[in-house]
């Protein structure tokens, strides 16, 4: 097993490094007992344990104690301050797990193409398809223009938004791009594997749900319905 942990300094030293010991176990009696480490904030650190299962205690919990000998207070964060990471799998099979996450998201593409063209011709399909690509894209501009409520920003100072008459009707518009986005963008196989993280059957399954199954059939079927109704060629009297 491993601990990766990631601390924040309340006051920066000259060394900008700090000391602290890890143990294992219940405080009083730790069943594992690391040497004082000099760790640098603001950055990911994975440390080993030894040990493995015989680390847990009887209800099946690791307990984790960090000793701060430092004058001043270091803060762990609760989303990623510190985590447990075991051996699940080798890197080949979540491999091709990530390489089917991405073939989703390139069959999703091939179906916002051809619904496209099938109303549209050749250059404004492409432009079409290539806007709704850079939207996708912008999905941090979008998340941040939903959480302020305003298109134009607000005013650091006193906190409040311009209220202008055009974020009545963007802002709503932003939400349901928003949610589409984050139907297909919700997963990240490339951070998976370059942090070495696991990479589920689930999480492939739910991927193949969402953007080809739901995203992907709704696009196509769409362009089924466009190239039926759409007049492919008019009949050329001669004279």
């Amino acid at each position: 097993m491993f601990l990766r942990v990631k601390f924040f300094a309340a006051q920066t030293n000259a060394a900008g490094s700090y000391v602290g010991l890890w143990t294992i176990g219940p405080y009083n009696s730790p069943l594992s007992e690391s040497y004082p480490q000099s760790l640098a904030a603001n950055t990911f650190h994975e440390i080993r344990v030894d040990g493995g299962a015989k680390l847990l205690d009887e209800q099946g919990r690791l307990v984790v104690n960090f000793v701060n000998r430092n004058e001043t207070a270091l803060v762990f964060q609760i989303d990623e301050g510190l985590e447990v990471l075991y051996r699940e799998g080798g890197f080949g099979l979540n491999y091709l797990r990530a390489l089917g996450i991405i073939w989703c998201w390139l069959a999703l593409l091939a179906s916002l193409g051809l619904a496209s063209a099938s109303l549209l011709s050749f250059p404004v399909a492409a432009f079409c398809s290539i806007s709704l690509l850079v939207v996708a894209l912008s999905s941090s501009t979008l998340s941040n223009v939903v959480k302020e409520g305003t298109v134009s920003g607000i005013d650091h100072e006193t906190g409040a938004d311009s209220g202008s008459t055009i974020d009545r009707v963007v802002v709503p518009l932003f939400k349901v791009m928003l949610s589409v986005v984050n139907l297909v963008q919700t997963f990240e196989p490339v951070d998976a594997l370059s942090t070495g993280r696991s990479i589920t059957w689930g999480q492939l399954g739910t991927a193949f749900a969402q953007i080809v199954l739901l995203m992907g059939g709704i696009l196509g079927g769409l362009g089924v319905m466009f190239f039926t109704r759409r007049e492919l060629a008019t009949a050329q009297g001669t004279s």
